[in-house]
């Protein structure tokens, strides 16, 4: 598992994020908390991408049109630091010291502001495969029936079908079953 955490200034915009960007944080969370960064790259729906010039240590991955996640990692820590959530039209801010070099009561734990569903997670990552739900099927094997009973939360997703969709979606099973799992709650179960 990754640990995520967020600079202060960023968490205040995240609670303000649209709705439908919400969801995508929320599921841009799960991704990078289970698989890390690479996880990230297998959606092409991100566009996760490394900054240039000034920002080259830094790396961005869009939730929507309007919002894009930068970032930055330290794999010493083995972090994903959140450094802001901003516009997409609008160029990032300013330019922070890396995350190594500031304070650590600048950044808070990161934690998804929406609850999301296993068939939340489905639609999701289909929507940023850019996938229609006949192309999942497809792909997955599984009645496109199905995949839409699933997303409205009709059916239960099960391991068998999340192997399938995982396979098909490019990401860890355990992203579509427990999407809002986090360590902690390992631990307390354990």
């Amino acid at each position: 598992m990754w640990a995520v955490v967020e600079e202060k200034a960023a968490a205040k915009v995240i609670d303000k994020l649209p709705p439908q960007a919400a969801e995508k944080y929320a599921f841009w969370l799960a991704i990078v908390q289970q698989s890390g960064p690479q996880g990230l790259r297998a959606l092409e729906g991100f566009h996760d991408e490394k900054l240039s010039g000034k920002m080259a240590h830094l790396r961005s991955s869009r939730l929507s049109v309007q919002w894009r996640v930068i970032y930055s990692v330290q794999a010493s820590t083995v972090t994903v630091t959140v450094e802001q959530v901003t516009p997409a039209h609008l160029p990032p801010v300013k330019e922070r010291p890396m995350a190594s070099k500031v304070k650590k009561a600048q950044y808070v734990p990161a934690r998804p502001r929406v609850a999301l569903s296993p068939g939340d997670s489905v639609r999701v990552a289909r929507e940023l495969q850019e996938m229609t739900q006949a192309q999942l099927a497809h792909a997955s094997g599984i009645p496109q029936g199905t995949i839409s009973s699933i997303e409205k939360g009709r059916v239960t997703l099960g391991a068998e079908r999340a192997e399938k969709l995982a396979r098909a979606l490019k990401v860890h099973p355990a992203v579509l079953l427990w999407p809002h799992w986090e360590e902690s709650e390992a631990k307390r179960v354990g």
